[in-house]
């Protein structure tokens, strides 16, 4: 969708696009401009003398390619499933010139193509096949748009280009209730890699387009707008020292999802900065449905950034993922049938075997977190960052527990002790399926002993 110079900025702030972000697109543009191969020049051919032979030439392929007439987009593809890795390039572009490229065999060879380039460091090289696509085939990118531009996202973070993500999450929030899956994994990505900023302003953009999607149940639609409500109120913490409930600024702003109710704003800056009164008990947890748990979450996040300087996006990340652990547990959803770390291992640990009683609402046991984490490992798409985030926040949320003198020393200790376990198995898996190496090595970090040299805290 273009945006004209006139139009709303995409990005929510309000203003003209000419004022806002149409520069900084237009630069991006003129970047992927810079990255996309010219054709190769035509070689010229060099007198020899009468009778010598010819010298070998370079072959592009090692695989013979049938002409461009006679062949169809499915034995092009077979060509290129038989073709060297270095090869694929020059028969991806060819592909293209020879008109052969479609949607089907586009997203078939970039998804042959892209595990070789993660593994060799080759993620520029793939950025540049998905722009030379883009630009000379837009009907096929545009076909699987929503998973190029997650793979555009992945890649910009693992190469810090924290500008050309802005973007390419931008235009993924206009696609969103497309594909609401890959974009929350898109989102945990932005959280885990402290992206406050973008994870706003994509949040932005996306909002209206859920809001009025016919496809997304209104539950959905309302638990977004808290996800876009919150995020909202982070950044404003951010950026404010002396936050106040009833500012204008921030009311004008929340406004745009809904009347804001200033009670609660303020009930929530004061969980965020550690200022809430009174003091929580067991007691406080005891229902069914968990009420007093968002208010808790509030305060862990805010825990989080001011004494383990963990950012609010993956603060977030990490604590959303504490309370739907806790809930789903409390609901029994965490039963013997689901996935286990484990699985795969020859371990019997869950064989045949209950999860335990639950004896403190707040405190994890290795049982039911082993299917939780699991269960995130093997959603569609898998949310990796979620479940690392999971994992690191886990030491912090005991001694955050003790703090509160909802958990007993002892009691962290043994915490700690007992999903220690499920560390090693998760890491393995992050390390084997993820395009992302930070959180297999966030895991590893989080749950360090004192003498290997790593962080404790996530």
């Amino acid at each position: 969708m273009k945006v004209g110079r006139n139009d709303p900025c995409p990005c929510g702030s309000g203003k003209k696009y000419k004022k806002c972000c149409m520069e900084k697109d237009q630069a991006e543009g003129r970047r992927r401009a810079r990255l996309t191969p010219s054709p190769p020049a035509r070689p010229v051919a060099t007198p020899r003398p009468p009778g010598s032979a010819a010298a070998p030439q370079p072959q592009a392929l090692t695989v013979p390619l049938s002409a461009p007439s006679t062949q169809t987009p499915q034995q092009r593809l077979e060509t290129f499933k038989k073709a060297t890795y270095e090869s694929r390039f020059a028969l991806f572009e060819r592909t293209i010139n020879d008109g052969l490229m479609d949607a089907e065999m586009a997203r078939s060879a970039l998804e042959l193509i892209r595990p070789e380039c993660i593994q060799r460091g080759d993620r520029e090289l793939f950025e540049r096949m998905l722009s030379t696509l883009r630009r000379r085939r837009p009907e096929a990118f545009d076909a699987n748009a929503n998973v190029y531009l997650q793979w555009s996202i992945a890649d910009g973070l693992v190469a810090c280009h924290y500008d050309a993500v802005a973007v390419r999450a931008r235009e993924l929030a206009r696609i969103a209730p497309a594909d609401l899956a890959g974009f929350q994994e898109a989102l945990d990505r932005l959280c885990y890699h402290d992206q406050l900023a973008t994870v706003v302003k994509t949040l932005r953009v996306a909002w209206r387009g859920i809001k009025e999607a016919r496809n997304v149940p209104d539950r959905q639609k309302q638990s977004f707008t808290e996800l876009v409500w919150r995020f909202e109120l982070y950044e404003y913490l951010e950026r404010t020292r002396r936050p106040d409930a009833a500012e204008r600024a921030l009311l004008g702003q929340l406004e745009y999802y809904g009347p804001p109710d200033v009670d609660r704003i303020d009930a929530a800056i004061r969980h965020l900065t550690g200022q809430a009164e009174g003091k929580w008990l067991l007691e406080d947890f005891a229902d069914a449905e968990l009420v007093n748990l968002e208010a808790l979450s509030a305060q862990f996040v805010g825990y989080l950034r001011r004494d383990r300087r963990v950012s609010y996006a993956r603060g977030d990340l990490a604590a959303s993922g504490i309370a739907d652990y806790l809930r789903r547990r409390r609901r029994g959803e965490l039963t013997p049938g689901q996935p286990s770390l484990w699985a795969g291992t020859g371990s019997t640990r869950r064989a045949g075997r209950q999860p335990p009683p639950v004896e403190q609402p707040l405190c994890p046991d290795a049982w039911t977190m082993d299917a939780f984490l699991a269960g995130l490992l093997h959603s569609r798409p898998p949310r990796h960052h979620a479940a690392a985030a999971v994992a690191e926040a886990i030491p912090a949320w005991g001694q955050f527990l003790t703090s509160c003198g909802l958990m007993e020393e002892d009691q962290c200790t043994d915490l700690l002790a007992e999903l220690r376990e499920l560390t090693a198995p998760l890491r393995r898996i992050l390390q084997r399926d993820s395009d992302d190496p930070a959180p297999a090595k966030g895991v590893s970090a989080a749950w360090a002993g004192p003498g290997d040299g790593q962080a404790e805290s996530p």
